[in-house]
């Protein structure tokens, strides 16, 4: 009845176009079809027709998935370039696509594609396989159509219907509130217990539209940042339960992946040891009651730690070779200072302070000449903690975990004598330290935040630049940006910067809000999801891309476990 329903979208009312019809019960898929082109009512009755004999006799939907295509627009010369044009990823989950060739026709629904998580490249390749052509042959003798589509959800028997958009529900920027806000987190909790399994071991990514872990796949950085995640989950809410569940997985991840070389222990993975792997294994313990518990591991990854350093601040980014060049030169260091600083906080060892003051000014340096965006959040907390900790001068500031180690050989952990005295005053001060953060957190806020110029409204408060390429969009980098940018937040506010307290209020809410679009919350936007116990919480990758990546809720975890403590009621406003 759009054809005569005047608050009805221009596209319903003229009522032509073709319509996809996919029969679900509890995410499974029962039967699917396409209805002929032409009018709206004769294509959705035809589609359901046609996905009601595929389902078979006896099927028992709860659940129609339906897409009304119209707005079919031909692509010129369709190489995979040209059709890309018009389809690239952020038109995913949004545009359609039609090919065909000598007969045969293929056709892809919006929310079919996010269902199967399957992106346009590969479904163009896919069909010229089966069509034993190439795109060379397609250009000559294919076609290609693109088409909009108007998506909708339908429960059975009831009849309720929910539009949707890319396969979800928009979640208005007047949703971001405290109490939504801690409901999120509350979600991600869930996920990552869920996904902690009872011999300790992490799940790395979980598939939603297979409901299944992704097999042979793994990340030792990734790993132990969950489990430093789950730590904070367990001081947040004084779990004595979760802290036992998570030293089984400290216990889990050493006993895979730790060896003992000399006096230095290794985190490896792949035959490789990086910086940054160490760095993290170490914090986890370090951030532990148990702490004594893996007294050996924690000084021999302190060593090996130390025995990357060089004097002028710089850092070894893996054991073997000692590679110190290239991208990870953004993670891997400022992961080892944020450990540092931790380590500084509790001890107060001016060698340490030392150290940790050369990689500062030395990594400063090199992020100038080698601006990423994501250097940012990592040098961010480690200033944070660093900037704590010199104004609370002699006071002690320490750590959730146990009582720190002593080596038996007269040296500290780290592994220089005890007693070392720096030659000369390290200097750094508080305010110095408070400026770079700012520097760093502007120009992080000002190229990456997503705002006014999205191109769809569900891409609101990510960060992502497609004016320099920095990488994909992506929920760890938006979680990882909360991370460095609540820690900004907070100085800003101690130090009296009024304007910049706004800025990164604002830059967090908005956040927030992507993170709120990115969550698997109900049975609505998880429609097409069998396992749904393990996908609920978890963080889609992108709008566009649903595999769940362990530190895509990680990330988010930690920074807004922050936030959740820094934010007052009124700080969730993102408009």
């Amino acid at each position: 009845a759009a054809d005569k329903d005047p608050d009805a979208p221009v596209v319903l009312r003229d009522a032509r176009g073709m319509a996809y019809v996919a029969l679900r019960r509890e995410g499974r898929l029962l039967g699917e079809a396409w209805g002929d082109e032409g009018k709206l009512h004769k294509s959705l009755a035809g589609a359901y027709e046609d996905a009601l004999e595929a389902a078979g006799e006896g099927a028992t939907p709860d659940l129609l998935q339906v897409d009304l295509a119209h707005a079919f627009e031909a692509i010129e010369e369709p190489t995979q370039k040209n059709i890309r044009r018009h389809v690239s990823n952020k038109h995913l989950g949004v545009r359609g696509l039609e090919l065909s060739y000598r007969g045969e026709v293929k056709r892809w629904a919006p929310s079919a594609m996010l269902a199967a998580n399957v992106k346009f490249r590969r479904a163009v390749e896919q069909f010229w396989g089966e069509a034993q052509t190439n795109e060379d042959a397609f250009v000559t003798g294919g076609e290609a159509r693109w088409f909009e589509a108007q998506q909708f959800l339908v429960r059975l028997p009831s009849g309720e219907a929910t539009k949707l958009f890319r396969g979800n529900v928009y979640v208005e920027p007047s949703e971001v509130t405290q109490a939504n806000t801690r409901a999120t987190t509350d979600r991600m909790i869930a996920w990552m217990r869920a996904h902690l399994h009872p011999d300790g071991r992490m799940t790395y990514i979980w598939q939603p539209s297979l409901s299944q872990e992704k097999p042979d796949d793994n990340n030792m950085i990734r790993q132990w940042m969950a489990t430093n995640a789950l730590l904070k989950v367990a001081e947040a809410n004084k779990d004595a339960q979760l802290y036992a569940e998570v030293a089984k997985n400290i216990d889990y991840n050493l006993a895979n992946f730790y060896r003992q070389q000399g006096e230095h222990g290794l985190i490896v993975y792949g035959n490789r040891t990086k910086l940054g792997a160490l760095s993290l294994a170490c914090m986890a313990i370090v951030n532990h009651p148990e702490r004594e518990r893996w007294r050996e591991q924690e000084i021999g990854l302190r060593r090996a730690i130390t025995e990357l350093w060089h004097e002028d601040g710089r850092f070894a980014l893996f054991w073997q070779p000692r590679i110190d060049g290239g991208n990870a030169n953004n993670f891997y260091p400022g992961e080892t200072l944020l450990l540092w600083a931790q380590l500084y906080r509790e001890t107060r060892d001016p060698e340490l302070l030392r150290r940790y003051v050369a990689s500062y000014r030395y990594y400063k340096t090199w992020h100038l000449e080698n601006r990423r965006p994501s250097f940012t959040p990592w040098h961010t907390q480690a200033h944070y903690i660093l900037w704590q900790t010199l104004r609370a001068g002699d006071d002690k500031l320490p750590g959730p975990g146990g009582p720190p180690p002593k080596a038996d050989d007269g040296k500290t952990p780290d592994g220089w004598p005890v007693g070392t005295k720096p030659a000369a005053k390290v200097e750094v001060t508080p305010d110095e330290l408070v400026e770079w953060v700012f520097e760093m957190n502007d120009w992080l806020i000002e190229t990456m935040e997503v705002w006014e110029e999205s191109f769809y409204d569900d891409e609101k408060g990510r960060f992502f630049s497609r004016e320099v390429n920095y990488g994909v969009p992506h929920a760890s980098s938006t979680g990882v940006y909360i991370e460095g940018i609540i820690d900004a937040f907070d100085m800003a506010r101690v130090t009296g910067d009024e304007a910049r307290t706004e800025r990164y209020r604002l830059a967090l809410s908005r956040a927030l809000r992507s993170v709120m679009q990115l969550q698997f919350v109900d049975e609505v936007d998880m429609f097409y999801v069998r396992k749904r116990e393990l996908t609920l919480g978890g963080l889609r990758t992108t709008v566009f891309h649903n595999e769940i990546r362990v530190d895509n809720v990680q990330h988010v975890l930690m920074g807004v476990l922050k936030l959740l403590e820094r934010f007052g009621p009124d700080d969730y406003r993102c408009d």
